[in-house]
């Protein structure tokens, strides 16, 4: 910073001083008054520009949404839309954002829960994009049905009676539950709307706690703690997992569709993700039996604001993985 030239008065001097420095601390006053908690949330669709406003200073469990603003790198925000549900100790999140310094949206995150139990819990992940860097992509939300760690801010499910009628289906997942001596190993396929093959995850759980790679499974390579896409290992192939999803003739005759594995499988469970994981058909087979479940989803007034931009935009499915290299390279 320049210094003041010495033939300024020393009384002006020092009055500029005083004024830098009450700017500097307007400054950090605004900069204050951006983050905490607040009530609401809105978003111009138009402009995908956020505002909050209505700060709280005593959060009670009452069982309304709130966003809490924090701070992150090179002036952007990081906005979490969250619930304080009454009669519970625990906290919901329903949205992540991350906002530039402008306050428009870069991305909006979710994890929502699909399964849960001795192995874990295995959530819906999706990212939508919205800043001009993914352009190249055509703004194409991610999606994934896969294991990660219980305690990270998610949305639980609820599940209803049926589902209603006419709803659209965005993406498929099936993921396979296999013992692995004292741990679990998790290995789960997404699938786009048509049933073409996306992604594939594996990994390994101990006590109910996610491991990612850091897992063996003895006498075998290339999976596991230094699993990489050059070791040779065919995970789809080597978990029983389809290259195909066959979207119409399951639809028409619900039968299992999994093939043979290097492990014996626990549970194995088919989901229909409707109208970007608003609502989800479950299958789920276990002990030679078939159970199905719906489940529900909350649809905010974030996801409202931004439904119609979202619809625009692949679910699930990107449009390099339909090129025939790719699908080489990545399918098995």
């Amino acid at each position: 910073m320049k210094t003041l030239p010495q033939a300024i008065h020393p009384a002006l001097r020092k009055s500029l001083s005083s004024v830098a420095l009450l700017l500097v601390f307007l400054l950090c006053v605004c900069c204050r008054s951006q983050l905490g908690i607040f009530r609401r949330l809105e978003i111009d669709s138009s402009t995908l520009k956020a505002e909050w406003s209505g700060k709280v200073w005593n959060l009670q469990r009452d069982g309304k949404v709130f966003y809490q603003v924090w701070p992150v790198q090179r002036g952007r925000y990081s906005i979490d839309e969250l619930v304080l549900p009454v009669g519970s100790e625990q906290q919901f999140r329903y949205n992540a954002f991350d906002v530039d310094s402008a306050k428009r949206l870069i991305t909006r995150s979710k994890y929502q829960e699909l399964l849960t139990g001795p192995y874990g819990t295995v959530y819906a992940e999706t990212t939508y994009h919205y800043g001009d860097n993914y352009k190249g992509d055509n703004w194409a939300t991610s999606f994934e049905a896969a294991p990660y760690t219980a305690g990270v801010p998610h949305e639980p499910s609820r599940v209803v009676d049926a589902l209603p009628l006419g709803l659209e289906l965005s993406a498929i997942s099936v993921v396979r539950v296999f013992k692995n001596g004292a741990e679990f190993v998790i290995a789960s396929a997404n699938y786009a709307h048509d049933g073409h093959f996306e992604s594939i995850n594996v990994s390994g759980s101990r006590n109910g706690e996610w491991l990612g790679n850091r897992f063996v499974i003895p006498g075998v390579e290339g999976i596991g703690h230094g699993m990489s896409s050059y070791s040779g290992f065919k995970p789809r192939q080597a978990f029983g997992l389809p290259r195909v999803f066959p979207v119409a003739l399951y639809m028409a005759h619900p039968t299992p569709i999994f093939g043979a594995a290097i492990l014996t499988s626990t549970l194995d469970v088919v989901n229909f993700h409707y109208s970007r994981n608003r609502w989800v058909r479950q299958d789920v087979y276990a002990n030679g039996a078939v159970k199905t479940k719906f489940l529900e989803f909350q649809f905010t007034p974030a996801d409202k604001a931004l439904e119609t931009i979202d619809r625009q935009r692949l679910f699930g499915e990107h449009t390099y993985t339909r090129d025939p290299n790719w699908e080489k390279e990545h399918s098995n």
